[in-house]
């Protein structure tokens, strides 16, 4: 696993469980008051009162559904996205500062790894091309032309999709 994906994937479900717990914890507390409130046989006033409390409450608990759907789409994105990892930087580091907004900034940790998961993202160069151990059967058939396969290291010509060994799809 990249470096990118693992600060993503942690943040992320740092994201998902911050959301989850922040859901339990505006609930309660709305049930809570409610039950109070009803408790203490209110007036038409108190009523409107904790309905307009209510109404303050909404738009936050809207953004944290957002916020929630948000992690989960970039913890997928992050591992459907291999060859694009600049755009997927990008869109780590946008839906990252869009999901911190939403939650009014309780998505700060969560933000704080997916910040340098999109730099990383955005920094990474491709795998394609790595050191090779050269063996003794494999002398001389190596040349700037060559691409190594990752499951195998077998080399192939640059121009090959799949591994001429084990069949691996080049990258």
């Amino acid at each position: 696993m990249e470096t990118h994906q693992t600060l993503s994937l942690i943040g992320n479900i740092l994201g998902i469980l911050l959301t989850i717990g922040l859901f339990l914890v505006m609930g309660t507390l709305i049930g809570t008051s409610d039950v109070l409130l009803n408790m203490s046989h209110p007036s038409p006033s108190e009523i409107q009162t904790q309905e307009s409390k209510k109404a303050e409450v909404q738009p936050f608990i809207a953004g944290l559904a957002f916020a929630f759907i948000f992690y989960i789409v970039m913890l997928v994105l992050t591992f459907v996205i291999r060859n694009k990892t600049k755009a997927l930087g990008i869109i780590l580091i946008l839906m990252g500062f869009i999901a911190m907004a939403i939650t009014n900034f309780w998505g700060v940790i969560p933000f704080a790894l997916l910040l340098p998961a999109g730099i990383v993202a955005l920094r990474h160069k491709s795998t394609r091309r790595y050191k090779y151990d050269e063996r003794e059967e494999d002398k001389g058939k190596i040349s700037k032309d060559t691409v190594f396969c990752q499951k195998c290291e077998k080399p192939n010509s640059i121009n090959a999709k799949f591994c001429s060994q084990c069949g691996n799809e080049l990258q």
